[in-house]
């Protein structure tokens, strides 16, 4: 037998963290190193660190905003391809310039790429043009450049699964144009 083990019972409780019959589980000291008659060595696990993705989206009150389109963007998200416009806000006060996202659902490839004429993406794009696209009108969304909306904002205070964000992982997007002000001097 070896060094500080006295039979088959105490090593057992000694490696499984005790069989409860009243006998203690190891503390830290206790090792299989150190029943071997090895020095007790202390293994640090290094901790892990991860690139953010960018800056956290900004918090404003809800309301009606003034807005003017930026950029469009598609990822994939879990229930599938999402576009995300952009806009910056335009309203004079202390959010002006804070830049706001609204996500629309991308056309599925099983629909030959269609929008479908009930989604967010397809009210905002008429809503920019000011017509209905034609039979064979392509709907980009270059459409958005140069105009000035009135933008209804929302705050996001729950995930995707429906939990509760805390108060500093609310976010404000916009939930949907709402009219198109003028078309502006900037593109």
């Amino acid at each position: 037998m070896r060094q500080g083990i006295k039979g088959f019972h105490e090593s057992v409780s000694v490696v499984n963290g005790g069989l409860g019959n009243g006998t203690p589980s190891p503390t830290h000291s206790t090792s299989l190193s150190k029943m071997n008659g090895e020095r007790n060595k202390q293994t640090t696990h290094p901790d892990l660190e991860f690139d953010c993705d960018g800056e956290s989206y900004p918090l404003i009150p809800e309301g009606k905003y003034e807005v003017v389109f930026l950029r469009a963007e598609k990822k994939w998200l879990y229930s599938g391809e999402k576009v995300f416009l952009w806009f910056q806000i335009a309203s004079l006060g202390e959010f002006q310039g804070k830049e706001l996202f609204m996500a629309c659902n991308a056309p599925r490839k099983g629909k030959k790429g269609r929008v479908p004429i009930s989604s967010k993406f397809y009210q905002s794009w008429i809503l920019a043009v000011g017509k209905r696209p034609d039979r064979f009108d392509r709907m980009g969304t270059k459409v958005f450049r140069g105009k000035v909306f009135l933008a209804q904002v929302r705050t996001v205070k729950k995930n995707v699964q429906g939990v509760t964000h805390s108060f500093l992982s609310q976010y404000s997007k916009i939930d949907t144009l709402l009219e198109r002000l003028t078309d502006s001097e900037m593109e």
